[in-house]
């Protein structure tokens, strides 16, 4: 009988597919998706190219994250200027939605070669990292995002880079600060796309300490990595003082988001929650918003630009604030429902008049996550729990650990801040690069028989102590002795 650890070096077979299957999703066949603007990010790449502004027309903001937008407009510069193509030159070699396009199938091209790699490195066979690979390139949200212009395709591809370079670095002989800072760099970089990358990099930092105090690591790889980390964090902090007259290290929509997942509306509608009652109904919601801006609005006026976007941020947390100090039974509620929704298998049915055709699509994408969460869950268990069995401590509390600290950090990273700021499935979208390698341990711990060969979990497949002596050498100050 066949089975996927049998198959040798996929690798061909799997980018072909994913160069195949992404760009089919990503607009060959949903161009219509790709000319929408849902968060305004094109707006802002076509502003840095008519202006050289981050903001609209002249305006500064810090409403958005910058990375995402810049990228964009890198990619446009084929594009004509304009929507309806009024530029000078005589030809254009991609319509604005190819050039989206052409991004987004990149990053999903690397994003599922380095999950392929990672899943080598934290020494899964090359069949069934090719099926935690292929778990990515089909992955429902992915494949979704991947035809709007969104972040959440470079955030996968950055989330999983960052714990694909840790993981290189933390092996034995391998370590050097200067990788360490690179990585460092990395992480604050990836907080201009989504700061919620922001929290993954203290908990680097701080899971890195904790190696140090194992002895398993020397003290300046962590400070070596912090040193990266804060480089881009200061640079946006310092440009949002200079344009908006506030030190800004992530963004103007905190007090949005926290003010959508937490007011009376909302409240209410959790009273019956689930995919089946249908999605909830802003309308009323954004009545209250109005009204809170117009309190202020006489004062500040839409022409003052950034002291506006600031003062309407904080009205936002204020808000908040309000409502759950109000209600606390029902916020409490809402922070547990809101796992749930990160969580949650079924899409809701957002058009009452749905087709057959996007009904079963929707049910095809609930059985896919009902399979895959569970089998991920199970597989998360197993890598955490030294309780499974007694003979798996020694090994789990090993420097080797340290190849699935990071993915455990993503998740509690991406976790912990959508359990009070707004969330809904596609915010889930950076962990869907990892998750499928928590469900393809799972999965053969539910194929496993008794007799065969025990999972291993660890790094490069050599006798444990020969990891610990490695280990030793490495972190002590003068080898040689």
């Amino acid at each position: 009988m066949f089975h996927f650890s049998e198959l040798k070096k996929p690798y061909v077979v799997l980018l072909l597919l994913a160069f195949f299957i992404r760009p089919g999703a990503a607009g060959i066949l949903n161009r219509e998706s790709l000319s929408s603007d849902p968060d305004g990010y094109v707006a802002l790449a076509q502003n840095i190219r008519t202006y050289g502004v981050f903001g609209e027309g002249e305006t500064p903001t810090a409403f958005r994250p910058p990375l995402y937008p810049a990228l964009l407009r890198a990619f446009y510069v084929f594009t004509p200027a304009s929507a309806d193509q009024s530029d000078s030159r005589p030809f254009y070699l991609l319509s604005q939605q190819d050039a989206t396009v052409l991004l987004h199938w990149i990053l999903g091209l690397l994003t599922v070669a380095i999950v392929y790699r990672l899943a080598l490195i934290l020494n899964f066979s090359h069949g069934w990292a090719f099926v935690a690979a292929m778990l990515v390139v089909v992955d429902p949200i992915l494949l979704a995002q991947s035809r709007v212009p969104m972040t959440e395709t470079l955030a996968a591809f950055l989330a999983v880079l960052i714990i694909w370079t840790l993981t290189l670095a933390m092996m034995p002989r391998q370590k050097n600060a200067l990788a360490f800072v690179g990585i460092g760099l990395l992480s604050g970089f990836s907080g201009l796309c989504r700061p919620v990358f922001l929290v993954f990099g203290l908990l680097i930092f701080f899971g890195l300490l904790n190696y140090t105090r194992m002895r398993k690591l020397l003290i300046r790889y962590p400070f070596a990595f912090l040193l990266g980390f804060i480089v881009f964090p200061l640079l946006w902090g310092a440009r949002n003082q200079v344009k908006m007259g506030e030190f800004i290290v992530t963004t103007t929509h905190g007090g949005y988001t926290l003010f959508l997942a937490n007011n009376d509306s909302i409240y209410d509608y959790y009273r019956d929650p689930g995919p089946f009652s249908g999605p909830w109904d802003p309308a009323e919601f954004k009545e209250e918003w109005e009204s809170v801006q117009e309190e202020e609005f006489e004062e500040y006026g839409r022409e003052s630009g950034p002291k506006w976007e600031l003062r309407r941020n904080d009205l936002a947390y204020s808000a908040a604030h309000s409502a759950m100090s109000r209600n606390t039974q029902r916020a409490v509620l809402a922070s547990v429902i809101r796992i749930g929704n990160l969580w949650q298998f079924l899409p809701y049915r957002t058009d009452p008049n749905e087709s057959r055709c996007h009904k079963n699509c929707r049910y095809a994408v609930g059985v896919f996550y009902a399979i895959e969460l569970p089998l991920a869950f199970l597989g998360f268990l197993y890598i955490c729990c030294p309780l499974v069995s007694l003979s798996r401590r020694r090994l789990l509390i090993s420097p080797y650990w340290s190849n699935w600290s990071w993915p455990v950090f993503l998740l509690i990273a991406i976790q912990i801040p959508h359990i009070i700021f707004w969330t809904n499935m596609r915010m889930r979208a950076p962990l869907m690069t990892v998750v499928p390698i928590f469900a393809v341990i799972g999965l053969r711990l539910f194929l496993t028989r008794k007799d065969a060969e025990p999972i291993s979990i660890g790094g490069p497949p050599t006798p444990m102590k020969n990891h610990e002596s490695e280990e030793k050498n490495d972190a002590s100050p003068n080898p040689s002795k």
